[in-house]
């Protein structure tokens, strides 16, 4: 594809107003998608910066990659560059559209783009098995994260998994919290259901073969990232010093804890 500048500024204010960009791109001779690029976690620029240093150490010019929820094809993107093809795969039409027109801009051919929902049984048939499976922000926005989770483990030996959790709970009780999140209005899979902390997981995919897991967890955020396998992976990851994480965990424990006091003295009004 090639286009002018003015066309594609053109192209991505269309698919934004047919549905906003989620992912924020940079195309070069400052073309940008309009995305507000906060500070939190869950901005796909900031979630870049946490992967990448596992993603290296894992990914090879020999590697398979599903990705599933691909949304904007912002992470497919970035790790066709580390691999040597990659499998975007979402439910929204919108997003896969928006996806393959960046893909296109940014001229990366070893990234596919399909509309396909992994929790149809038939449709998840159709695909083979790779070296590695990413769910980034989706395990929280499914009413079944268990089936979810089932079938990733189908898929891949290893997972790499980053989802919204909940921190009023400790890391080691295997809890699936509802959120109180209120829904979207015309974002059909913009809504939250559960927020399942990193044992939660962890047991699961233990009942599905997966022997070794390591978290990545930001003691003062709220999204889990956890890399799970079958195999035993020697991963080198920064840890937080103890004492940070701890003082952090308390803060959020306590915030967790008043906000669901809040709520339920709100609700017995």
């Amino acid at each position: 594809m090639h286009l002018t500048t003015d066309k594609i500024k053109e192209r991505i204010e269309t698919l934004g107003n047919t549905q906003p960009w989620n992912h924020a791109f940079d195309f070069g001779n400052g073309i940008k998608t309009p995305v507000n690029t906060t500070t939190s976690f869950g901005k796909n620029v900031n979630k870049w910066e946490r992967i990448k240093p596992v993603l290296s150490q894992l990914l090879t010019k020999t590697s398979t990659v599903l990705d599933v929820g691909s949304n904007d094809g912002f992470f497919s993107i970035r790790m066709a560059e580390m691999s040597q093809e990659v499998m975007g795969l979402d439910v929204d039409e919108h997003r896969v559209e928006k996806a393959q027109f960046a893909k296109e801009i940014l001229k990366v051919e070893n990234v596919r783009f399909e509309k396909l929902n992994i929790l149809n049984d038939d449709e998840a048939a159709r695909l083979k098995k790779y070296d590695f499976c990413t769910c980034l922000g989706v395990l929280h926005r499914l009413p079944d994260p268990f089936k979810l989770l089932l079938v990733l483990s189908q898929k891949s030996d290893t997972l790499i998994l980053e989802w919204k959790t909940h921190k009023g709970v400790g890391l080691e009780e295997a809890s699936l919290y509802f959120s109180p999140a209120t829904p979207k209005p015309n974002d059909p899979y913009g809504e939250q259901f559960f927020l399942p902390s990193f044992a939660c997981v962890e047991k699961v995919l233990e009942k599905n073969g997966f022997r070794y897991f390591q978290r990545l967890n930001k003691s003062h955020s709220n999204r889990a990232l956890l890399i799970a396998s079958r195999r035993t992976l020697n991963l080198k990851v920064e840890k937080e010093p103890k004492l940070v994480s701890k003082l952090n965990n308390i803060k959020f424990l306590t915030k967790g804890y008043l906000r669901s006091l809040i709520n339920i003295i709100s609700s017995d009004r």
